[in-house]
């Protein structure tokens, strides 16, 4: 598993260096102030320019389903963002999911790979306590979803 930024989640295109572009987005800690401010606008911005493909799985302990992430991820395009395009966040919105758990649980783990299924270069995006980052890899190489992922630490 290797660690980078350079390779934002599109998929099946190769990247820098001939590396795959990741297929999916997962954002750890997908609740919380980092992913309203910056994330979420972000990965609007991404939408946007044509350069997402693949699900977004959000993770974090706060009960809910796909719909209460999609929620959130308006709130934060509509606080943030502004004047957001109804299609880019359309689009953007159907592609997110939600997993609910305790990052030290397998169980979590277990839900995501469901989420996961026929994704290969997923790329991990840990908005979580440092203190959480080894609970998290050990969770993910566990469950079997890190050949040909990436991690991207905050």
């Amino acid at each position: 598993m290797a660690a980078t930024t350079s390779a934002g989640p599109t998929a099946g295109k190769a990247g820098k260096e001939g590396a795959e572009r990741s297929d999916a987005l997962v954002l750890f800690g997908a609740t919380g102030d980092l992913a309203h401010k910056k994330i979420f606008p972000a990965v609007y911005q991404l939408e946007a320019a044509g350069r997402l493909e693949g699900p977004i799985i959000g993770v974090a302990s706060s009960e809910g389903d796909d719909e209460f992430l999609r929620g959130r991820a308006r709130a934060s395009l509509d606080d943030v963002v502004g004047d957001v395009d109804a299609e880019v966040a359309d689009r953007l919105l159907a592609k997110v999911h939600y997993v609910s758990g305790d990052y030290r649980e397998q169980q979590v783990y277990a839900d995501l790979a469901k989420v996961l299924e026929g994704c290969t270069h997923p790329l991990f995006y840990l908005a979580i306590p440092p203190t959480l980052f080894d609970d998290v890899i050990t969770g993910l190489h566990d469950c079997g979803v890190t050949d040909d992922s990436r991690v991207v630490v905050e």
